[in-house]
């Protein structure tokens, strides 16, 4: 967690030291899915101990995904996910920087000998 917040587990979501609640993917589709399925959302407020208020967020979210994977007819994946593509892809890039530039001083290496007949 950002800012040196600690995880504690508490009924089907994480609290962060900040006291913020964090609702896990799979607790939300199964909240979600209660809802489908008929049940009322005080109901399913009261059985899980989450404000009705997150339930209309959860279904925008999700709505909201839906259209962004149908509208760009590609794969969509998570935020999380994005960073962590993001940051192994910088990696790389001072990976690459630093062997291109070992490859310039040893060609430059290889010059020097050569003209200096040491090879």
């Amino acid at each position: 967690m950002e800012n040196g917040e600690k995880k504690e587990m508490g009924v089907g979501y994480i609290v962060t030291r900040t006291g913020r609640k964090i609702y896990p993917l799979e607790f939300k589709k199964k909240v979600l899915s209660e809802l489908d399925s008929g049940k009322s959302a005080a109901e399913v407020s009261r059985e899980y101990q989450v404000p009705i208020r997150y339930f209309q967020e959860w279904r925008m979210t999700v709505i909201k995904g839906a259209s962004v994977a149908l509208k760009s007819n590609e794969e969509v994946i998570p935020i999380s996910e994005y960073k962590k593509i993001l940051e192994e892809k910088k990696k790389l890039e001072r990976a690459l920087g630093k062997m291109t530039l070992e490859r310039d001083i040893l060609k430059d290496a290889v010059e020097i000998a050569h003209k200096k007949k040491w090879i």
